[in-house]
């Protein structure tokens, strides 16, 4: 099967992929290709409020976990 980049689960997995490195903010870019390039796609949603979520987390401590 060939990945074709316009897919949203293209860039669903790519999200997933890059959050498991590390690279957060290009995660995060993948699941916004992904929710617009199909809105209603749960899992891509899910993954984008996750991450929110997460950011939204780490602002709001003051020291770091150890």
């Amino acid at each position: 099967m060939e990945l074709k980049p316009e897919w949203p689960f293209y860039h669903n997995k790519m999200g997933k992929i890059l959050e498991s490195a590390g690279d957060m903010k290009a995660a995060e870019g993948h699941f916004r290709r992904a929710v617009r390039r199909k809105p209603d796609y749960e899992d891509a949603l899910a993954n984008l409020s996750r991450l929110s979520g997460s950011k939204k987390a780490a602002a709001g401590r003051k020291t770091p976990r150890p």
